[in-house]
């Protein structure tokens, strides 16, 4: 079927923020046009600029460490990290 995408995913019921950062064996069919190829990495891309910790964040600048992120933070940076992975793993890297 030209233009679909088909995708299986199972996942436990696992909390999903532990989920983050890890890779999940995901068998996937995609079969994409360009244009909509182009859309699904715009929108990792944007969704990678959106989760981009602060340049300026009070909690990880009590921290008094550049090397730490606040749990805030951090959890937003591994979902960034977790959709350029995406990104790469079906093709398409993203430029963060």
């Amino acid at each position: 079927m030209a233009g679909a995408l088909l995708c299986e995913l199972i996942v436990d019921d696992a909390d999903p923020i532990r989920l983050i950062g890890r890779r999940i064996a995901m068998p996937a069919t995609l079969t994409l046009r360009p244009e909509q190829r182009d859309l699904l990495a715009q929108a990792l891309a944007d969704a990678v600029f959106y989760r981009d910790p602060p340049a300026d964040c009070q909690a990880c600048t009590e921290l008094n460490d550049e090397t730490k992120l606040c749990e805030q933070c951090a959890v937003t940076f591994a979902l960034a990290s977790s959709y350029l992975d995406l990104g790469r793993d079906l093709g398409m890297p993203i430029s963060a």
